[in-house]
């Protein structure tokens, strides 16, 4: 339960700090006066990463109910599945060329191969919404697509994916 808050917590945390910055780049609130845009670039690159975190955060949760560190509950499993799918649609909008000097947790091999990256994250929308679909039979009777949606989370995590730290 504690790593549940924890991630709620930087979860709550990340969306605060990118509506801040939204908010910084429409002028401020009230009085404040208007902070400068971000560049685009960066802003494509703010997305970029906190897509994946959200994705992260909605499979940590899956995960966690298959591997028993979280309590089962169908009803979430569900949503949460249908959560992922959503967001697996939104994987490729941060990776424009301009943000290549913002790159966060990925390698220099997704500039170099933006084709083979795309191809991986269209597999990755089609796993995670054929996961959705079986996602209301419990976690149990779906335990085939999410195996096939790690498979398909690692194989682009591993050219792809820079490790936190180095």
């Amino acid at each position: 339960m504690r790593k549940i808050i924890n991630k709620v917590t930087f979860l709550s945390m990340a969306l605060l700090f990118t509506c801040s910055i939204a908010v910084a780049q429409m002028g401020g609130m009230g009085g404040m006066g208007a902070a400068p845009a971000l560049p685009a670039e960066e802003q494509a690159a703010i997305y970029r990463n906190g897509v994946y975190q959200a994705i992260n955060y909605k499979y940590g949760i899956i995960n966690g109910m298959v591997r028993g560190t979280i309590e089962v509950d169908d009803a979430h499993f569900e949503k949460t599945a249908k959560d992922l799918a959503a967001l697996s649609q939104m994987t490729k909008e941060g990776f424009t060329s301009g943000s290549k000097e913002f790159m966060g947790l990925t390698t220099a091999a997704v500039w170099e191969d933006q084709e083979d990256l795309f191809k991986l994250l269209d597999e990755f929308e089609v796993k995670a919404s054929a996961l959705a679909a079986v996602a209301g039979q419990g976690v149990e009777a779906s335990t085939a697509e999410i195996d096939t949606l790690r498979q398909t989370c690692g194989a682009c995590h591993r050219t792809y994916r820079a490790r936190a730290g180095g």
